[in-house]
């Protein structure tokens, strides 16, 4: 049951990530999440099937069948342990594209989240708060770059300036 629960959690904080907005818990986004959950997911995956195989052959009372049963089983577990280290390899290199958010906050409270992303950091955008935990991708295009220095936000009644080192863009409040 917990393998199975965890499963679906992964399935679920995977295309969580396709939705307009994104969710950010802790400072990460939910595909990070989404991975994490996948590699303890697949270790309790493993550690079930391993348990299971000898449950399976504990019953058996011919030797040449128990045998047969705990090779193959232990072939299938080989197998699958194989392919979910593979699929884990692959996930732990996403994490390290997940890119940053800078959290920005002008003196009225309001606040702005940049991303970027973890590759080659060309890829800027932003995001407003929505309900709970969301954050709503905005359509503006960001032509500044968090790693410039430190950023701040400044608002009027029309606008919010977002200033990042020493470049400044100026986007609509919604």
């Amino acid at each position: 049951m917990l393998a199975a629960g965890g499963w679906l959690a992964t399935c679920w904080l995977a295309r969580i990530d396709q939705l307009p907005g994104v969710i950010i818990v802790a400072g990460h986004t939910s595909l990070w999440w989404a991975v994490w959950c996948l590699l303890l997911t697949s270790a309790v995956s493993l550690v079930a099937a391993g348990l299971l195989i000898s449950v399976a052959m504990t019953p058996i009372r011919k030797p040449l069948l128990r045998a047969a049963v705990g090779v193959i089983g232990s072939l299938a577990w080989a197998v699958g342990a194989f392919a979910l280290l593979v699929i884990c390899w692959f996930s732990l290199f996403c994490l390290g594209l997940e890119g940053s958010q800078t959290f920005v906050t002008a003196d009225d409270g309001t606040a702005v989240m940049i991303t970027q992303d973890g590759f080659d950091g060309d890829m800027v955008d932003f995001y407003d708060p929505g309900p709970g935990r969301w954050w709503i991708r905005r359509d503006d295009t960001a032509r500044i770059d968090p790693r410039d220095g430190h950023c701040t936000l400044t608002t009027t009644s029309a606008t919010l300036t977002v200033t990042c080192g020493h470049r400044r863009q100026t986007i609509p409040r919604n």
